[in-house]
């Protein structure tokens, strides 16, 4: 009898990917990040989203993770910007772009992790306090995912924590 093929576990920034996938297969929108069933722009985490962008899709995919990895994240951003041409929303609107197009992204972005990975920021060392911005609210909390200059003052909720 043959040996079965092994798979090995995926890494964090695969799992977004594959996940992000899934959701576009379910269903796909060309413009904004996510949609509902009657075409209305929603947050891409909302539980009455049924269509995606890839771009939402991917922030979906870190949403719904139980860690809160920012340098998976940007592999995985990275690695579809790469397959994307640089620009995912730009790419994802123009008018003859198919779902077909959509899907080999990804396809294309999982193959180019491994460069994607060694151009992203390294993972942030969990036992460092948070780097405070200037432009947050002495008042507004930090939690969920540390918010650095290189996530693009990103947080765990897909929010822009600049005003």
């Amino acid at each position: 009898m043959a040996a079965q093929p092994t798979e090995l576990p995926l890494q964090d920034d695969e799992r977004l990917l594959v996940r992000a996938g899934e959701l576009v297969e379910r269903g796909w929108c060309r413009n904004g990040l996510a949609q509902d069933r009657f075409g209305r722009q929603v947050e891409p985490w909302s539980r009455t989203a049924s269509r995606w962008s890839p771009l939402g899709a991917l922030l979906r995919a870190w949403y719904e993770c139980d860690w809160n990895r920012v340098d998976a994240f940007g592999a995985a951003y990275l690695a579809l910007s790469l397959a994307t041409g640089g620009r995912v929303a730009d790419w994802n609107a123009a008018p003859w772009r198919t779902k077909w197009h959509v899907m080999s992204a990804f396809g294309r972005a999982r193959e180019n992790l491994s460069g994607a990975r060694m151009q992203s920021p390294p993972p942030i060392d969990e036992s460092s306090p948070p780097i405070e911005s200037e432009d947050r609210p002495a008042d507004r909390p930090t939690g969920g995912c540390r918010v650095t200059a290189r996530t693009a003052n990103l947080t765990r909720e897909g929010h822009s924590d600049r005003r």
